[in-house]
C-alpha cells in the first residue's frame, strides 16, 4: 500500500476533473480515501510534532492573511498535507522502517521507468533540444510527465528517490546511473545536482576503498572544471552549468529575487498568505512567467513572514538529526539544498515521504547497522567495489 501511494503522490499531471490550472487530481482522492479508512483510528506522536506544528502554523496565518490578500488554492494542498500526514501516522504507526523502504523503492522504481519510457519514446524531440544554444535555456517539452511543473522538476523529485537506495549497493548505483540518464534528457541542473547528492551518500555507505575514493575525488574535479568550459564538452547539461547568469532559467530567478525585500517589507511578520508569494512581487512590477519564487527559503518568508521560515528549517533540520535513518536524511538534506532553487511549496508527495519515514519502527538490526557504518569510515579491509 505504501509503494501504491508513493506512486499516486508522483502522478502529479493525472487529472480527474480539470478546475482552473490545477484541477482535481487522482491524488487527491487517494489522499481523502486515506484519511477515511485513517478515521477510525487516528492518533498523533510526538514523532510527528515538528510536521504537525509547521502545517497548522501556515494553514492559521493564510487564512488570517487571507482577509486582505487573495485566497489561493495552494491552502487546499497544505490542508491536504496535514491530513495526510495524520492519516500515515494513524495507519502505519506500526510499520517497521525497512519494510517501509522496501515499499518506496518499489515505487519509485516504477516512476523511474514510466519516466525513462516516456524519454525513449520521444528521443528524437530529446535529441532535438540538446542541439539547440543553452542560453536559450530550452528543454524537451514531452508529453505524459509524470510530475506537474515541468521536466526539471521531473528530474528533480526522480533524482531524491534515489536516497531511498543509498545503503543499497547493486540497485542504488543502478538507480543513480539511471537518474543521470533522466537528467541528461531533462537538461536538468537541479536534477543532477540531487543525484550528486544522492550519489555521494550512496559512495560513503557502499565503497571502503579508498583508491576508489580518490578516483571519485579526482573524476569530480575534473567534471567540474569540465562544466566550466563549454568548450570541452558537448553535453547541452554541462552548458547549462557554464552558462548560469547568462540564460533565461537562471536570469529569470536573479531578477524575481531581486523584489523580494521590498516584498517582504510590506508585509514584515506574517506574509501574504499560502500561494501568494509571486503576487507579492508581481504587484511590485515583475511581469516574468515564473508562477512561484523558486526558492523555498523566500517563498516561506514572504507567504507565512518569519516565523513560518523558522519552523520550516526546524522541521527539515530536525528530521535530519535523526541519525540512524540515513535514507531520510538524505532525501531531507538533498530537499533543503534543491530548495534554493526549486520547488513551490505544499508538496503532498515531500510530507509523505518525511511521514512515512519518520514513523518507520528502527529494529535493534537497523540500529546495530547504523552505528557499525558510523563507525566504519573507510575502513581497508572491506571489500571494494569494482
Amino acid at each position: 500500500m505504501i509503494g501504491i501511494l508513493y506512486i499516486l503522490l508522483s502522478l502529479q499531471n493525472l487529472t480527474l476533473v480539470p478546475i482552473g490550472e490545477n484541477g482535481f487530481k487522482a491524488f487527491h482522492v487517494g489522499i481523502i480515501m486515506l484519511f477515511l479508512v485513517a478515521l477510525t483510528r487516528l492518533g498523533k506522536t510526538s514523532d510527528m510534532a515538528v510536521i504537525y506544528r509547521y502545517l497548522t502554523f501556515v494553514i492559521c496565518v493564510s487564512l488570517i492573511d487571507y482577509i486582505g490578500e487573495p485566497v489561493d488554492p495552494l491552502i487546499a494542498n497544505y490542508v491536504l498535507c496535514y491530513v495526510l500526514a495524520l492519516s500515515v501516522n494513524s495507519l502505519y504507526a506500526e510499520a517497521e522502517y525497512e519494510t517501509t523502504l522496501k515499499s518506496l523503492r518499489w515505487g519509485a522504481v516504477v516512476i523511474l521507468a514510466i519516466s525513462a519510457t516516456n524519454v525513449l519514446l520521444h528521443f528524437s524531440e530529446v535529441r532535438t533540444v540538446q542541439s539547440i544554444d543553452a542560453n536559450q535555456g530550452v528543454r524537451p517539452e514531452l508529453p505524459y510527465l509524470v510530475y506537474a511543473g515541468g521536466a526539471n522538476l521531473e528530474a528533480s523529485w526522480i533524482a531524491l528517490a534515489g536516497a531511498f537506495f543509498v545503503r543499497e549497493r547493486r540497485l542504488g548505483l543502478l538507480y543513480v546511473l539511471a537518474s543521470i540518464f533522466i537528467d541528461y534528457s531533462f537538461i536538468s541542473r537541479s536534477g543532477f545536482i540531487a543525484t550528486v547528492l544522492v550519489g555521494t551518500v550512496w559512495f560513503y555507505h557502499n565503497v571502503r576503498s579508498k583508491k576508489l575514493w580518490v578516483l571519485a575525488a579526482t573524476i569530480t574535479v575534473i567534471a567540474a572544471g569540465t562544466m566550466n568550459d563549454a568548450s570541452l564538452t558537448s553535453f547541452a547539461l554541462f552548458d547549462r552549468f557554464s552558462n548560469v547568469g547568462s540564460e533565461p532559467g537562471s536570469l529569470g530567478r536573479l531578477l524575481m529575487w531581486a523584489y523580494i525585500p521590498d516584498a517582504f517589507l510590506k508585509h514584515p511578520f506574517f506574509g501574504y498568505g499560502a500561494g501568494n508569494a509571486i503576487n507579492s512581487i508581481r504587484d511590485l512590477g515583475f511581469n516574468g512567467l515564473e508562477n512561484n519564487v523558486h526558492n523555498y527559503f523566500f517563498h516561506n518568508v514572504l507567504e507565512f513572514g518569519p516565523l513560518g521560515l523558522i519552523l520550516w528549517l526546524l522541521l527539515l533540520l530536525g528530521v535530519m538529526r535523526i541519525r540512524a535513518k540515513p535514507e531520510l536524511r538524505t532525501y531531507c538534506g538533498s530537499f533543503l539544498l534543491l530548495s534554493m532553487i526549486e520547488f513551490r511549496g505544499a508538496e503532498p508527495l515531500l510530507y509523505f515521504v518525511l511521514s512515512i519515514l519518520i514513523i518507520g519502527k528502527l529494529t535493534n538490526d537497523d540500529k546495530q547497522q547504523s552505528r557499525t557504518q558510523q563507525q566504519a569510515v573507510l575502513p581497508d579491509a572491506a571489500e571494494p567495489l569494482n
